[in-house]
């Protein structure tokens, strides 16, 4: 939304920003994309490929440190001049005159023409000579013009380490242009997840780097639970989780970001996932860096432990708040006299919901944004099973829901098209508890 629809994209981050405490640190951005971004994911995930399609991911980085320099110093551009042989002449990347490796390195990234050779140095093409030096002049000018190509080729703007996804992800792959696939370079995990062994070009390639993980619990200090619980139960591998935070710190302009819902539901109870300790780390307090929950961002890094609470505690959902922020104080963490904002003690859902719902509305916010395998049909059936879900943990609202569904059905004659009840086995319904469901799950259709 941010590319194809800005102002859209403006007005609704508007729409959400608080009245008197700014919601956003100062470095959020809402302007369009003026260079693109470059991917790098262990995972290449479906998610990646509409970023493509949108014209987002775009950037192309180059495998060789001395071009990728130039590159990001602005000294080459991706259209090819005379001025891009001097620039690489002057970083020492090619010779006066050009060697048979320079040809090759120039050739391979689209610099020289691919018909381009080098005999006894001097460059052929099209049983056509020309002088190898780089000294300005007519003889330099005319191997230029017959020689140089017009635009950087061999660039990559995604690395992946393997790709999932849905049907029609794996569809777009088999279906992409060859042009495009070039721009895409399934790589070694170890380049993706690692500096180490290649610390220089992959440091060139993730300027102002952002490595975005998912967590399922951060403590009030900053620590992250994403891999397993304090019962020694694993929940899942911490895959490059670690790695992506760390080199969130080693690498210049760079940050962590941390994703997570603020609260969770178990045995119809629900529970914050910020909470003040945790008997389980996968990601160290020292390495905090930036959490988003639905509530906002908490920029947490080089702060203090109470500026670092404090900041937890704007992002928190409200029904928790107060309780954390006792523990907090009881633990001399938080100044006894704090108070929480007045304009952060909304936290709650149905103000989310309530907010966005204008946007969902004009088809802005689907609930599917990046597409979904289930047809139209199926998505009626999940919501309709989804209601039944959350009635099932409350046993009174399920008698409720049964009772109404029932009275719907013979006083309204509620008609449901006999696909879903086919769908789901429902059509002929024999047993007590086959009739119950069908009334149940006709009554949320």
């Amino acid at each position: 939304m941010r590319e194809r629809h800005n102002a859209e994209f403006r007005r609704i981050i508007a729409s959400l920003a608080r009245t008197d405490q700014p919601t956003l640190p100062a470095f959020c951005r809402f302007e369009k994309f003026d260079k693109g971004l470059y991917g790098c994911s262990e995972m290449f995930v479906n998610g990646f490929l509409w970023l493509i399609d949108a014209g987002i991911v775009r950037r192309d980085v180059y495998p060789d440190v001395a071009l990728q320099r130039l590159i990001n110093r602005g000294e080459i551009a991706s259209e090819v001049t005379p001025a891009t042989l001097a620039a690489l002449h002057v970083a020492g990347r090619i010779a006066d005159p050009m060697t048979a490796d320079d040809v090759a390195f120039l050739r391979r990234f689209g610099m020289l023409r691919t018909d381009v050779d080098w005999q006894s140095g001097r460059l052929t093409r099209t049983g056509r000579t020309y002088s190898a030096a780089l000294t300005p002049g007519e003889t330099f000018e005319a191997m230029c013009a017959a020689c140089l190509g017009t635009t950087l080729t061999g660039g990559v703007f995604m690395h992946g380490g393997f790709f999932l996804g849905p049907r029609r992800f794996y569809q777009a792959l088999r279906e992409m242009p060859a042009e495009r696939m070039a721009h895409i370079n399934m790589s070694r995990i170890r380049y993706i997840n690692e500096l180490l062994g290649h610390e220089e070009i992959a440091g060139l390639q993730r300027t102002d780097a952002r490595f975005i993980n998912t967590t399922m619990m951060v403590t009030l200090l900053g620590a992250a639970v994403s891999d397993g619980l304090d019962s020694g139960q694993l929940v899942s591998g911490v895959g490059g989780q670690y790695n992506f935070v760390a080199m969130g710190h080693a690498l210049p302009d760079a940050r962590s970001i941390l994703l997570m819902r603020a609260w969770r539901t178990k045995k119809d109870k629900v529970h914050s996932n910020i909470v003040w300790n945790y008997a389980h780390t996968t990601i160290p307090r020292h390495l905090r860096d930036i959490v988003i929950t639905e509530y906002g961002i908490a920029d947490l890094r080089g702060h203090t432990d109470e500026e670092v609470i404090k900041r937890l505690l704007a992002i928190t959902d409200s029904r928790f708040q107060g309780e954390l922020v006792a523990v907090a104080k009881a633990n001399g963490k938080l100044d006894a006299r704090y108070q929480i904002p007045e304009a952060q003690r909304h936290n709650l859902p149905e103000r989310i919901e309530a907010a966005l719902k204008p946007w969902h509305d004009e088809g802005l916010l689907p609930d599917f944004p990046l597409g979904t395998d289930f047809t139209d049909d199926e998505l009626v059936i999940i919501r309709a099973l989804a209601r039944l879900k959350r009635s099932a943990e409350h046993p009174l609202e399920l008698v409720k829901m049964l009772v109404e569904s029932t009275v719907e059905q013979v006083f309204d004659q509620k008609d449901v098209p006999d696909r879903y009840l086919d769908r789901m086995g429902f059509h002929e319904a024999h047993g007590l508890k086959d009739k119950l469901m069908r009334t149940l799950f006709v009554g949320n259709i």
